[in-house]
This record gives structure tokens, sequence and C-alpha cells, in this order.
């Protein structure tokens, strides 16, 4: 779980903002087959967290 996150905030850090669609694809998909879903599979919630967490960075850079 750890290593999707850094590869989130690697991607924040490059791009900025993130569409949380992308989570669910490459490169988010390629360690993990379903990206975020199967990041946390088993982990009740921490998935929509994550996805939440990323919309609330994209709001603050339009912001920003």
């Amino acid at each position: 779980q750890m290593t999707f996150i850094e590869q989130i905030i690697e991607f924040l850090t490059q791009k900025g903002t993130i569409d949380p669609k992308l989570l669910f694809e490459s490169p988010f998909d390629e360690k993990y087959e379903g990206g975020i879903i199967g990041a946390f599979q088993g982990a009740d919630g921490a998935a929509k967290v994550v996805i939440d967490i990323v919309k609330e960075i994209n709001r603050n850079a339009e912001v920003g």
C-alpha cells in the first residue's frame, strides 16, 4: 500500500493533479490488478479515503 501511495505522490509531484479514474488504470494497475482496488483489497473503505484525499488535493491545486 505504501508503494501505491508513493506512486500517487510521485504522479502528483510531476503533474500537480490526478483524475481519480486514473487510479484504476496504468501505471497504477501495473503492480496491483485493478489499481487502487487491488492495492487496498481487504482494507475496508481505505480506497475511498485515498480517492477522497486525491480529490481534496485536486481542489486545492485548482484554487492555488
